[in-house]
C-alpha cells in the first residue's frame, strides 16, 4: 500500500551528541519520527483528535524545518515508543483505504 501522498517514515539518524544543559537533553532528541506529507487541515485536525485520544502524551508534532526547500514534508510526528509509532501508521493506512 502506498501512503506517501500522507506520510513516509524519517530516515533521520539521531546522533549521541555532547550538549549544555540550557539544552535539550538527549533524551528528549531520542524517539520514532514519521514524516508527514499533507497540509490538508481536516485531515491534521482529524490526526491531532487521533494522536489526543490514543497517543497517551507520548508524541509531539512540529514544523520539519530541516527538510530541503522542495520537500514535501510539512511536518514531523515524534514517538516515545515505536508500539506508539506503529499505531498511528496503522490508523493512517486504515483511513487511507476508506477515504
Amino acid at each position: 500500500m502506498d501512503n506517501s501522498r500522507t506520510y513516509n517514515q524519517s530516515d533521520r539518524r539521531e546522533v549521541e551528541v555532547a550538549i549544555e544543559d540550557e539544552q535539550r537533553s538527549q533524551e528528549d532528541r531520542r524517539g520514532h519520527f514519521l514524516n508527514l506529507v499533507t497540509s490538508d487541515e481536516e485531515f491534521y485536525n482529524e490526526m491531532v483528535n487521533w494522536l489526543l485520544q490514543n497517543g497517551d502524551d507520548q508524541w509531539s508534532i512540529g514544523p520539519n524545518e530541516n527538510e530541503a526547500e522542495d520537500s514535501k514534508v510539512t511536518s514531523r510526528v515524534r514517538f516515545d515508543s515505536l508500539d506508539k509509532l506503529l499505531e498511528f501508521k496503522f490508523w493512517l493506512d486504515d483511513k487511507s483505504i476508506t477515504h
